[in-house]
């Protein structure tokens, strides 16, 4: 593992849930010898919350008391921090920090969440994050593209992600990146038209559908339309 003064900064996490963050977060942060927080149990635990949406099954976090807190936590010189959280949130006036963006194949993700036992409704919104890159926007506007690191995840057990994470905080210039798209690199598979049909009887986008020619339309729609909120414990 990466040892030595280099790595006392700030290593996030990023993706949906099912992507793997918690389990990789957790024996990354025992590698660097730095403490592991993962934002969903952390907002729930502390109460970093303004509400609680029915419709959507999570709470919306509090950012900026959950921001305090983290910078409390960040603010000893010696102190690695591994960040896990399903939406981008970034310790105030921290400088020295690397992001890793896991990403997990639709298809593969959807069985996940449901051996989770989250509702077709659940499995869907998170469903439409992957497939359009929700969380590599979220990412790249509030980081920067510069320091996010996106890897598909789909097939890396958790020792080879972490060996793959290792790596790249080791060789220390952060531009490498899986550049995902899981729309174009699904083109062709009549599981895709499947994906996108239940996705249109849960999420509702009227642009949706399973015609190639509309899958462009579809993803403008769900960027800018869907109803999914910076909420932590999706």
């Amino acid at each position: 593992m990466v040892k030595g003064a280099s790595w006392r900064k700030i290593v996030y996490i990023l993706g949906v849930p099912g992507t793997g963050k918690s389990s990789v977060g957790r024996k990354l942060a025992t590698g660097l010898g730095g403490e592991y927080i993962d934002v969903s149990e952390l907002v729930v635990r502390k109460r970093f919350y303004t509400a609680y949406d029915p419709e959507c099954f999570t709470h919306v976090a509090d950012v900026r008391r959950l921001s305090k807190y983290l910078t409390e936590k960040a603010s000893s010189p010696d102190r690695c921090l591994v960040i896990s959280s399903n939406f981008a949130v970034r310790v105030p006036g921290a400088k020295d920090f690397v992001v890793f963006l896991l990403r997990c194949s639709p298809l593969v993700l959807m069985e996940r969440l449901r051996e989770r036992g989250y509702d077709d409704k659940k499995i869907s919104d998170n469903l439409v994050a992957e497939l359009i890159g929700l969380s590599l926007d979220d990412a790249y506007t509030t980081f920067g593209s510069k320091k996010v690191i996106e890897i598909d995840a789909t097939n890396l057990g958790l020792s080879l992600l972490v060996s793959r994470m290792t790596e790249e905080l080791a060789r220390g210039v952060h531009a490498s990146r899986d550049r995902v798209d899981w729309i174009s690199k699904l083109e062709g598979d009549p599981a895709l038209d499947d994906l996108l049909l239940f996705i249109s009887r849960h999420t509702p986008v009227p642009e949706l559908s399973p015609a190639r020619h509309r899958r462009r339309r579809a993803r403008a729609s769900l960027r800018h339309g869907g109803r999914l909120r910076r909420a932590s414990a999706r």
